[in-house]
This record gives C-alpha cells, structure tokens and sequence, in this order.
C-alpha cells in the first residue's frame, strides 16, 4: 500500500470507531501515558490538540497544566509549513483555525525554542513497529522533529494504526514509543 491508501483506510477504520469504545481507549491510553517516566519527568511538555477521529488529548493538557507543567501546542504557518510551540496556560486560550477547525493558540506569544521541550506528544495516521510515522501530509511535525532532536517522541494511536511497516521517505522524523490502548511500545 502507498501512504495515500494507509491514509484512507485509518481516516475510514476512526469514523466507524464506536464512541464508548473510543472513549475507552482513550481512557487507557492517558492512563498509560501518564505512568511513563517521560510524562513525570517532563516540565515543558509539547501535545497536540486532538480533533475527529484522534486520540483526545484535552484531559491530558488539562491534567498537565493542573500538575504544573508548561503545556506548549502546535500553531502551524501554511504559507511556510512550519510549526511552532507556544505555550498555553488553558484550553480556553485556544480558537478554531480554518479551514479545518484546528484549534490553535490565538497569538504567537510565549514560543519555546528548539531543544527545551522534555517530551513530545504527537498525532499521525499510521505507525510501524520500527517507529516510522505517516502524518496527514503536510510535513509540519517533520520539520519541527529536527530542531527537537533531545526530546522524547511518544505517539498516540489505537492498535489498529500500527503496522509492521509502513511507506517511508528520507525526511520523515521516527518515534520513540506508541502508545495505544493496549500498551507502550518502545522503540529500541
């Protein structure tokens, strides 16, 4: 399969996911998360805002922000394909972003640079069992995984986003454990 089929057929396998199920697995998946000595270790703490079909990470932003770490989220620029980390002191500090009603930070205040950020929490589609990651396509989490090349990659997924292997290109960043409802994997 080539990443545009991996991409639909994990888009298609979350839309029928039944929502008790999800929620379950969710459950699980913070649970196990925040076990790790890279969750309880880590002061600045980078995550994505889930959206749709992904594992939901706001009760994890705001566990983290309730023990004192220093939550940092995505604002992407389209026009030059970067990320940056800025930090958040809530939830509610987040707008809808179109044209995909991404919830992002309302200003570019408060950036953390480069290798300070502990521990990286990130979404994607499909996972191999080496670490590989397929993203949505648009590269951003690739080129902000270079100039964070100190922090702990982890990735949240159910278990039917990992595979042996999966298409790989030269640029794409790896993880350093996936986590999914039924354990942590580390990539050795």
């Amino acid at each position: 399969m080539d990443k545009k089929s991996y991409r639909e057929l994990i888009k298609q396998k979350r839309s029928v996911l039944d929502r008790t199920i999800k929620k379950e697995f969710d459950s699980n998946i913070r649970s196990l998360l925040l076990q790790t000595e890279e969750y309880k270790a880590c002061e600045n703490l980078f995550i994505y805002i889930s959206i749709g079909g992904e594992v939901d990470t706001h009760e994890i932003i705001n566990k983290s922000l309730a023990l004192g770490k220093k939550v940092f989220v995505p604002k992407v620029n389209r026009n030059t394909k970067d990320m940056n980390a800025i930090q958040i002191n809530s939830i509610n500090d987040l707008v809808e972003v179109p044209p995909f009603n991404i919830l992002e930070p309302k200003e570019n205040a408060n950036v953390i640079k480069g290798d300070s950020i502990d521990l990286i929490i990130m979404p994607g589609l499909a996972f191999s069992k080496g670490g590989d990651r397929l993203g949505y396509g648009g590269g951003y989490y690739d080129k902000f995984l270079k100039h964070n090349t100190k922090s702990a990659r982890i990735a949240l997924a159910y278990e039917f986003q990992i595979f042996d292997s999966i298409p790989v290109e030269v640029y794409d960043e790896k993880v350093s454990h996936i986590i999914s409802e039924r354990g942590i994997l580390t990539i050795k």
